[in-house]
C-alpha cells in the first residue's frame, strides 16, 4: 500500500488494502479454524491459501470495536 509507516488506519485504508489484494489474487481462501477470545481481544486461528496456519490477534475497545489488529 505503500504506506510508509506500515499501518493502515480507517475503514477506508483497509478496504482499499483488501479491495488491492482480492483484485491481484481473486483466488485467495482462508480456512478458519477457530477463534480463542480474551478479555478484551480474539485471535482469528486459519489457514491461508498457500496452506500455511496463521493467527491475527484483534484488540477491542470499551465499545468492543476492534481497535488495533
Amino acid at each position: 500500500m505503500c504506506e510508509p509507516t506500515g499501518r493502515l488506519t480507517g475503514k477506508g485504508a483497509i478496504r482499499s488494502y483488501w479491495a488491492e489484494a482480492l483484485a491481484r489474487t481473486p483466488e485467495l481462501k482462508f480456512e478458519l479454524h477457530t477463534v480463542p477470545t480474551g478479555i478484551d481481544s480474539l485471535v482469528l486461528n486459519y489457514k491461508g491459501s498457500n496452506g500455511r496456519l496463521a493467527g491475527e490477534v484483534f484488540e477491542l475497545d470499551e465499545h468492543r470495536v476492534v481497535s488495533r489488529s
